[in-house]
């Protein structure tokens, strides 16, 4: 495959395969795709082509929009361990599709704490889902994404778990906390 889209890049003709996954690394689709750009004409011979370019748990998260198992705009996914450590109410934000983003991202994102993000999830819901509040979220997001804020908090890369922030802010106790941890596991192996 690498070789045939190489050629086909070279005598500049299109080649498709669409699919989730790549026979090519992910350096090399960069690669490919910065040279594409610089040596590809495009209108008036400008140089400000822009591309978007989604690797890895981003790309995951494009395919599973286009099959319709996740929504562009809704409550973001929680992994298991996280959800262990929800009580009902705060559970309600699962009965919707889930987002790629969302007002707790708009508002602002990994920069709030968990309780404001659940709140945020909820009042999404409860204020019932419109188009008009989709696409004015849709748009808050692209500022967001541009601007690259409320990224990281405190020094940390991504957002910490909702059971390690609990602990951090002694909301449970360590004892509470390992036996969350344990259920999660047990979720994920189809124990309970």
């Amino acid at each position: 495959m690498e070789r045939k889209f190489k050629e086909a890049l070279s005598h500049r003709r299109s080649y498709y395969a669409l699919s989730n996954k790549s026979l090519v690394s992910d350096e090399e689709i960069e690669n490919i795709v910065k040279f594409a750009v610089k040596n590809i004409p495009s209108a008036f011979n400008s140089q400000s082509t822009r591309i978007v370019l989604l690797l890895g748990e981003q790309h995951v998260k494009l395919w599973n929009i286009v099959k319709g198992d996740l929504s562009i705009v809704g409550p973001r996914p929680q992994l298991v361990r996280d959800m262990v450590f929800m009580d009902a109410n705060q559970r309600r934000r699962h009965s919707v599709r889930q987002g790629l983003t969302g007002l707790a991202q708009i508002n602002g994102r990994n920069n709030i704490s968990w309780e404001e993000k659940l709140k945020w999830d909820l009042k999404y819901i409860d204020a019932g889902i419109t188009l008009k509040e989709d696409i004015r979220i849709v748009i808050k997001t692209f500022g967001k994404v541009f601007t690259r804020s409320d990224i990281s908090t405190d020094g940390m890369e991504t957002a910490e778990d909702y059971g390690d922030y609990l602990l951090r802010t002694q909301k449970v106790d360590q004892e509470t906390y390992d036996f969350r941890q344990k259920e999660a596991q047990k979720i994920i192996r189809g124990e309970l």
